[in-house]
């Protein structure tokens, strides 16, 4: 059990390590493979469509200064305008098939979350009190939601046109990949000090050290 910060002496029921939090996650989608694969290819191929147009403007760019035939240029730009109309339709695609999927898996938490609140015993949910019980169904619940169905995305949408377009610089040239790289030591930097005094917070506890800044 875990105390209650704002009420001394009364232990609140257990909370979930990161770690336990993934396993339980990567179980439930395992448990839809077909979902889950269709959902990440959309996805990858969403954000690698993304990188055509500055690649194929890059060429438009050279053929105009090379005075190019109007039909090599015109045809730069019709690949330019089709990769944008389908890395739209495959990112509105990969949204749905994701917030599907999110939702599937919610629902199926959901139903846990329910199922062990019915069966807690009484002593526990006494020594507790209902408010923990309130708001591991209402509150918790609720950022569950926007993680799963809308951060989560968002989020692992971000991360794949970041790794490929790295991968794009590496193929342009290995320089430009290593300039690319120079400021990810900075962002894990960043995201570390964030993360160690945030989640605390979150946590619904003091901070480790120090107060956690701006």
């Amino acid at each position: 059990m875990t105390p209650d910060p704002h009420t001394p002496g009364r232990p609140l029921l257990p909370v979930a390590s990161a770690r336990q939090t993934w396993t339980t996650l990567g179980a439930q989608f395992r448990a839809r493979p077909g979902l889950s694969a269709a959902a990440a290819t959309v996805l990858v191929v969403a954000a690698a469509g993304g990188l055509v147009a500055p690649w194929v403007l890059g060429r438009l760019v050279d053929d105009v200064i090379a005075d190019a035939p109007v039909s090599r240029i015109a045809g730069r730009v019709a690949v330019i305008a089709a990769a944008a109309v389908l890395t739209g339709l495959l990112t509105a695609l990969g949204a749905a098939l994701a917030s599907r999927l999110g939702e599937t898996v919610l629902a199926r938490l959901r139903e846990r979350v329910l199922d062990r609140a019915l069966h807690l015993p009484s002593a526990t949910l006494e020594r507790a009190g209902t408010g923990d019980l309130l708001a591991r169904v209402g509150d918790d619940v609720a950022v569950v939601t926007n993680v799963i169905a809308v951060s989560g995305p968002a989020f692992v949408g971000a991360l794949l046109s970041v790794v490929l377009t790295v991968f794009g610089l590496v193929a342009l040239d290995w320089r430009l990949g290593l300039a690319g790289l120079v400021a990810a030591p900075a962002y894990a930097l960043a995201l570390r000090w964030y993360l160690r005094r945030s989640a605390p917070y979150y946590r619904g506890g003091a901070p480790r050290s120090g107060p956690a800044g701006p």
